[in-house]
């Protein structure tokens, strides 16, 4: 035993140490949950005038091929070949030979949503969404020259928060008359994809003050289907009409008035509603729900739309550039799209003229005081009161 134990040790001894080096690292790489260190992986953009068929027929998918997806989609509902739009993102999956034969095809409806092409075993259609992270963010400002300025130009922020703003209050502040030197605070939600922001979610608390006083704003979920926006007491800030038949501010060119010199006659004449001055195309809504009785064409009015929306008020939208999908009869929910500002019949310049009735009488809607909508039931009270705490707190903050 101690001359075998002797000769391994010698034997040993003549062996060269074994070198240990660090393995070259492997790196997995995905996009859109997909391992692409096997394919020829490319992230292209939709050129001008190119279509699906182009794309599948580059990457040698055959027109039987095609035309199948085509009617799977289609039988499925879940997208439209037509509507592919120049500029948006699509990505190939190709094999790693000289046929270089797409495997999976990926096309980006929009920032969140993608259609995936899966050739690999059979044909698989999916409609997918990317994860989208959501952050809370805040901001606050004084309005020196616009809410616009304020917000947009100088804070660098979405153009979506500005019109959040104008919806949450359009029924409690006249955006078209704001004052230098009122403030706001907002809490909301901002979305990011991959690390990119795609845009402003919800606005969970606001507070807005104007001309000495302070009008508050909080998101309450009242169901899973249902949210709205109430003040510190509870009371919804919605109202059964809204102050304005567009979404933003723009310019009121002329108000209501008994007597008026018009722009066209040159004749002195009552000024029955008040006119909104825009940019040609911007949309109209309707400022309450109701039923059109009216949607036609006259002379003086141009294209307009006249909407009852009880037994006591009515409103009339004049010198569309055209009219929305209504007809005589349809009935339409307060902020649908009823028309587009122009500047038909007795016009000198784009804008619409918006006419309010109460009783029959045409009225100056700025000086009615307009139906509100039911605070929250006393079912909810409690709850409501506790989120509104917790959104207080952070906007006094700010």
């Amino acid at each position: 035993m101690l001359i075998v134990f002797f000769l391994f040790k010698i034997i040993n001894s003549k062996q060269k140490p074994i070198q240990v080096e660090d393995a070259p690292e492997i790196i997995i790489q995905k996009e859109y949950g997909i391992i692409i260190n096997d394919y020829d992986f490319q992230k292209l953009k939709i050129q001008s005038g190119e279509t699906f068929s182009d794309i599948f027929d580059r990457y040698r998918i055959s027109p039987f091929m095609v035309d199948k997806i085509q009617r799977y989609i289609v039988n499925n509902d879940i997208f439209d070949f037509r509507n592919i739009r120049a500029g948006n993102n699509y990505a190939v999956f190709a094999t790693k030979d000289s046929l270089s034969r797409g495997e999976i095809f990926i096309y980006e409806v929009n920032y969140v949503d993608y259609i995936l092409f899966d050739f690999r075993d059979s044909l698989n259609i999916s409609l997918m969404q990317k994860e989208v992270e959501t952050k809370n963010k805040y901001c606050s400002g004084v309005v020196e020259t616009s809410l616009w300025a304020s917000i947009v130009d100088s804070s660098n922020l979405s153009p979506a928060l500005l019109m959040k703003m104008s919806e949450i209050y359009a029924w409690t502040i006249d955006f078209f008359r704001l004052e230098k030197g009122d403030k706001y605070k907002i809490f909301f939600e901002e979305k990011f994809v991959e690390g990119e922001s795609i845009g402003v979610g919800k606005v969970m608390a606001a507070l807005y003050q104007h001309k000495g006083n302070q009008f508050y704003a909080f998101n309450f979920q009242i169901n899973e289907n249902y949210d709205d926006y109430f003040d510190q007491n509870g009371k919804s800030l919605r109202r059964a009409f809204l102050r304005a038949p567009l979404s933003y501010s723009y310019r009121i060119s002329s108000k209501f008035q008994k007597r008026r010199l018009h722009p066209v006659t040159g004749k002195i004449k009552p000024h029955l509603g008040t006119d909104y001055a825009a940019p040609q195309g911007t949309p109209i809504i309707a400022t309450a729900n109701g039923k059109v009785i009216k949607s036609s064409y006259t002379k003086n009015n141009g294209y307009y739309v006249k909407i009852r929306h009880n037994s006591t008020y009515t409103t009339q939208y004049l010198h569309m550039l055209k009219r929305g999908r209504i007809s005589d009869g349809a009935y339409v929910k307060q902020g649908d799209v009823i028309g587009y500002v122009g500047q038909t019949g007795l016009a000198t310049g784009p804008h619409v003229c918006y006419r309010f009735w109460k009783n029959g009488k045409q009225v100056d809607p700025y000086k009615q005081k307009l139906p509100e909508a039911e605070p929250i039931s006393k079912d909810y009270i409690d709850d409501f009161k506790i989120i509104a705490d917790s959104l207080y707190n952070i906007l006094d903050k700010i």
